[in-house]
C-alpha cells in the first residue's frame, strides 16, 4: 500500500503543470540541503575535540548531555517555523475503500524520512564513534546513548507534528506554552531550578544503563499513536468538505497615517503581509533571530 501511495505522489509531481518550476526549486533545495549536511557533518567530526578542549578533564559525552535539552528546544522552534509536514491528497481517497489507517500511517512514517531527521545523524554518529575510540566508556553505553538521543530527536518531529496541527492556524493559542518555556528559562537563568541538568542527569543514567534507551523509544511510539489518533479523527469526508468559518480581522494600521501620502500603500503592504501565512511566519522568525546575540552577550569572552 505504501508503494502505491508513493507511486501516486510521484505521478502527481511529474504530471503537474508546474513540474519544471518545482523541479528547478527542488534542485536548488538539494544544493542547500547538501550545504547544511556538510555543516552538520563537520560539527559531528569536530564536536568531541572541541568539548575536550573547552572542558579538560571532563567526559565530552557527559558534557554534551548538558546542552542537549537546549538543542531539542531550538530544533523544535526551527521545525515549527520551517519544516513542511508530509501531505497527501486525501479527498480522492475518502470515497474509496482504502483503509484510513493505511493513509495515516503512510503520512506519519513518511515524516520520519524528513531531511530534518537526517541531519542529527550526521552529528550523533561521528560523535559516538569518536567517543567509542577515545573514551573508557563501553560500546554498549555509547550505542545506547546514540539510540536514545536519536529517538528523542524523532520525538521532536512528532511533537512538531502535533503543534503544527493544533497551533499553526492560531498562534495565539500557543502563547501559554511559550510562557511556560520562558518560566523554565528564567528558573534556569537565576539558578532556582535547572531543568537542563535534570535532563542531562537522565541521559547520564542512560549511559550507565543502556537498556534505558528503550524509554525514549516507548515515548516515541506513544507520540506516534497520539498523532495517528489526531489524524484519524479528521479523516472524514464531512471534515474535508466543511469550510472554515472565521471572523474577518481587519486592521487599519492607523499609525501609518503619519507618513502622509504613502500611508495607503504602506497599509496595503502590511495587510498583505499580515494576511499571508508565510511572510507572517518570516516576521516572527526575524524577531526571534534578533535575540540570537543575547545567547553570547552575557559571556565574558564577548
Amino acid at each position: 500500500m505504501f508503494k502505491h501511495f508513493i507511486t501516486l505522489q510521484w505521478k502527481a509531481f511529474v504530471r503537474s503543470s508546474s513540474f519544471g518550476k518545482s523541479l528547478g526549486l527542488k534542485i536548488l533545495m538539494g544544493f542547500l540541503a547538501l550545504y547544511f549536511a556538510l555543516l552538520f557533518l563537520m560539527l559531528g567530526l569536530g564536536l568531541y575535540p572541541l568539548l575536550k578542549e573547552f572542558y579538560p578533564g571532563e567526559e565530552p559525552l557527559l558534557m554534551a548531555n548538558q546542552f542537549l535539552l537546549s538543542w531539542f528546544v531550538l530544533e523544535l522552534v526551527v521545525r515549527f517555523m520551517v519544516q513542511t509536514l508530509p501531505v497527501i491528497s486525501i479527498k480522492p481517497l475518502l470515497a474509496t475503500p482504502v483503509p484510513k489507517k493505511k493513509v495515516v500511517d503512510y503520512v506519519l512514517v513518511k515524516s520520519l524520512f524528513s531531511f530534518f531527521n537526517f541531519l542529527p545523524l550526521l552529528v550523533i554518529i561521528p560523535f559516538g564513534i569518536f567517543t567509542m575510540y577515545n573514551s573508557e566508556m563501553s560500546t554498549w553505553s555509547v550505542m545506547g546513548w546514540m539510540v536514545a538521543v536519536f529517538a528523542l530527536d524523532l520525538c521532536v518531529n512528532y511533537i512538531n507534528f502535533l503543534l503544527k496541527k493544533k497551533f499553526a492556524d492560531n498562534l495565539k493559542s500557543l502563547l501559554p506554552y511559550v510562557v511556560l518555556v520562558a518560566v523554565f528559562i528564567l528558573l534556569e537563568y537565576f539558578g532556582i531550578f535547572s531543568i537542563s541538568e535534570t535532563f542531562a542527569f537522565a541521559l547520564d543514567y542512560v549511559v550507565e544503563n543502556p537498556l534505558l534507551a528503550l524509554v525514549p523509544i516507548i515515548f516515541l511510539a506513544g507520540l506516534y499513536l497520539w498523532n495517528r489518533k489526531v489524524l484519524e479523527s479528521r479523516f472524514y469526508l464531512d471534515e474535508s468538505l466543511r469550510g472554515k468559518v472565521q471572523e474577518v480581522n481587519t486592521r487599519d494600521f492607523g499609525w501609518t497615517r503619519k507618513f502622509g501620502d504613502i500611508a495607503p500603500f504602506l497599509q496595503l503592504d502590511l495587510k498583505l503581509i499580515w494576511r499571508n501565512k508565510r511572510p507572517r511566519t518570516l516576521i516572527f522568525m526575524s524577531l526571534i533571530l534578533l535575540g540570537y546575540g543575547m545567547i553570547f552577550y552575557p559571556e565574558d569572552n564577548y
